[in-house]
């Protein structure tokens, strides 16, 4: 869990952490568990919110963990960071376009109207 630690980013983590919990930066070591620093669940989540807040990402809830959600906060970085990197990619592809009609062949919708009633076809012939 230590190469999180190495992440830039990890840094505001843990300060986001630090601060929602009121525990001391110094105290974030990666193996210190949840349970270890008397971390309460709901400031837990609270620091959850604002990283959700901070970086504009949904971080996704862990199901197949029994217990606690995140047993260390190497774990909780770990998580956070893998979440941004998702969050980073799927921004960094380009939304497609939808496929424009050809000049010269008609639009799907128009073509099914035409034969669908003969009278639109006699009025393109006028």
């Amino acid at each position: 869990m230590s190469d999180a630690y190495a992440d830039p980013r990890a840094e505001e983590i843990l300060a986001i952490i630090a601060n929602e919990t009121r525990i001391d930066r110094a105290a974030l070591l990666p193996d210190a568990t949840i349970d270890a620093l008397g971390i309460a669940s709901l400031d837990l989540t609270q620091a959850v919110f604002e990283m959700e807040t901070r970086f504009d990402i949904e971080i996704p809830v862990v199901v197949h963990q029994e217990g606690a959600e995140f047993a260390t906060i190497g774990a909780l970085v770990a998580h956070v960071l893998a979440t941004l990197e998702r969050a980073n990619s799927t921004r960094a592809q380009p939304t497609p376009t939808p496929a424009q009609p050809s000049p010269t062949q008609p639009r799907p919708a128009l073509a099914v109207l035409k034969a669908s009633h003969p009278d639109a076809s006699r009025q393109d012939a006028a």
